[in-house]
């Protein structure tokens, strides 16, 4: 999937009886992000914010392996801007 904010990609993989991983990273660099943050919820639905503030801007999270993950990206320039996507959904 890609994301406008950030020139994002979101990528979910299954590792068989693992479970599954969601995975987002940003093609955009510190010269345009300060910080970047991954908004989710986790396998038992509880909401979780993971930052970064340095390059690169990238996400390795657990998914469900029965449901959609669903998150957004909040991204805060280097002006102080926050920027922030849709929810998106991979999966189901």
């Amino acid at each position: 999937m890609e994301i406008p904010e950030g020139k994002a990609k979101a990528f979910l993989f299954k590792l068989g009886s693992l479970g599954r991983r969601l995975f987002v990273y940003l093609e955009d660099d510190d010269n345009t992000w300060s910080k970047a943050a991954l908004v989710y919820k986790d396998k038992n639905g509880k909401k979780k914010i993971l930052q970064k503030t340095t390059y690169p801007f990238e996400f390795t999270v657990d998914a469900n392996i029965k449901n959609a993950v669903n998150f957004s990206l909040e991204l805060t320039g280097i002006d102080g801007k926050i920027t922030k996507s849709k929810t998106y959904q991979l999966g189901k």
